[in-house]
């Protein structure tokens, strides 16, 4: 499995939005984000992008930071 994140996927409020996803694949991530996201009557944009987590290494991902 693997971990992937989308950031700028438009929220409930005109603030940052954050989500993780574990899935084999990009493609299957970016599948279950939306449906996810459709549960909460938002919608996954094909403009929003979904990053792979590179876990090969200890690393730091600063995902929101507060900053508008």
């Amino acid at each position: 499995m693997k971990v992937f994140y989308c950031i700028d996927f438009t929220g409930v409020w005109p603030t940052g939005t954050c989500a993780l996803v574990v899935a084999p694949t990009a493609e299957e991530a970016r599948k279950m984000l939306a449906k996810e996201l459709t549960s909460y009557g938002l919608k996954l944009e094909e403009s929003d992008t979904l990053a792979e987590v590179d876990l090969s290494q200890p690393r730091v991902e600063i995902l929101l930071n507060g900053d508008y």
